[in-house]
């Protein structure tokens, strides 16, 4: 069966909009105030806070959970690069500026794409879009468990960031619309780490996966050159 890198949104996704909706309710005022109703034997209090935490919390997650899945992707990715260039826009040129990937050599990524430095010196409009060139070594790879696995990872975390924000956004306008204190400083401390954390964490992880295609490329390329130089010597050499 083919793997789909979506499958995180079964689990990964659903998992950590549970725990940060959990979160929320541990550090409002809402679980001190249910504490008080127990311990008063407070019928009434008891039941409204069930009530406002069970349908709020339903409601937040069925929404969020919706304006995550609608939301485009270029809109998640200025999420997680805001000002900065996507890593496979500027991946050819800032390979040949300076290559800190010690699986591979300046000198490999040259010769092994001479033909798309020629489009890029030929083509202004590749100067700072090269992503459309890096696909097209990707599109060769993307089943390769490397190059998979670094894929998902990266989507996973861009899309944990993006429902963050979402999440935040929707808590918000329940507590304008209901009239409710779901956001508590502590909650916005929390997410304000979080948001950090994951961003970051999308940065490096982009940047690692537009690479990890580029050396799978570069060696079974190696592999390929070899195993022909191969076949040509034993073409070569003498019958015993």
């Amino acid at each position: 069966m083919k793997k789909s890198l979506k499958e995180y949104r079964k689990s990964e996704l659903k998992s950590f909009l549970f725990s940060n909706l959990l979160i929320l309710l541990l550090t409002s005022n809402i679980v001190s105030t249910l504490e008080n109703g127990i311990e008063n034997f407070d019928k009434k209090i008891i039941l409204t806070l069930i009530v406002n935490i069970i349908i709020p919390s339903t409601a937040i997650y069925v929404f969020t959970f919706i304006f995550d899945s609608i939301i485009p992707s270029w809109i998640k990715d200025k999420l997680v690069f805001s000002y900065l260039p996507k890593p496979g826009d500027t991946i050819f040129t800032d390979l040949k500026r300076k290559n800190n990937d010690d699986r591979f050599t300046t000198d490999d990524v040259e010769h092994y794409y001479k033909d798309i430095y020629n489009r890029i010196d030929k083509n202004p409009k590749y100067k700072e879009k090269q992503n459309s060139l890096w696909y097209e070594i990707y599109h060769k790879h993307r089943d390769h468990p490397i190059v998979f696995g670094s894929n998902r990872d990266f989507l996973l975390l861009r899309d944990l960031l993006t429902q963050l924000c979402v999440l935040f956004i929707v808590i918000l306008g329940f507590q304008i619309i209901l009239g409710i204190e779901l956001i508590s400083n502590k909650y916005c401390i929390y997410s304000v780490l979080m948001f950090i954390i994951l961003k970051f964490s999308a940065q490096i992880q982009g940047k690692r996966a537009v690479y990890n295609v580029l050396s799978v490329d570069i060696n079974e390329r190696k592999k390929h050159k070899e195993g022909d130089d191969n076949d040509k010597e034993n073409l070569q050499s003498p019958k015993g």
